[in-house]
């Protein structure tokens, strides 16, 4: 998360756009970090502890992802509303979660389905956006949600979307 969120910092400076300041600052982030934590431990027990796995039994690996990134980015609809966004911003908004559940679902089935590795996805993702200045202006809003969709597609097309954990172009061993 933080790579993406620096690409699209670099871009925005290579375009010579003028960066706002952040909601924190960087010091802030192991604090913001520790918060950002607790919250998701609660929403990743809940979104891939507790109702991915009968989704992913249901369809496959990416559709669940897919649809459960849907209702994660329905769940989040009210704060954007009360943060006073407005709706071109959400929808970009909406859009980079499915992309971004894709990504929790593909490191959730690599890691042996471990529920802390989406804690500490979900935790880093919303520290990048208090802290990386690439987040706050409506062009770097875009440029961080266009390379998380970027990467959730890649992810997507290159693993096997029956379980987004196998590669699809694994070198198969030979038998002599």
């Amino acid at each position: 998360m933080p790579v993406l969120f620096l690409l699209a910092l670099g871009i925005m400076i290579l375009m010579g756009e003028p960066l706002p300041d952040t909601l924190f600052p960087i010091v802030a982030a192991p604090v913001a970090f520790l918060a950002f934590f607790i919250f998701a431990l609660f929403e990743e027990i809940g979104w891939m502890g507790y109702a991915f796995d009968p989704m992913e039994e249901r369809w496959n690996a990416l559709v669940a992802s897919i649809i459960l990134g849907i209702i994660w980015a329905t769940w989040h609809i009210p704060l954007y509303i009360l943060s006073g966004q407005g709706p071109v911003r959400i929808t970009v908004q909406l859009i980079s979660l499915i992309g971004i559940r894709a990504l929790i679902v593909w490191v959730y089935n690599n890691t042996g389905k471990s529920v802390f590795a989406t804690i500490l996805i979900h935790a880093v993702y919303n520290v990048c956006t208090l802290t990386i200045a690439s987040f706050y202006t409506s062009l770097g809003h875009l440029i961080t949600s266009t390379f998380i969709i970027i990467t959730a597609v890649i992810v997507a097309f290159l693993w096997d979307p029956e379980t987004l954990a196998q590669y699809r172009f694994r070198k198969k061993e030979q038998v002599y």
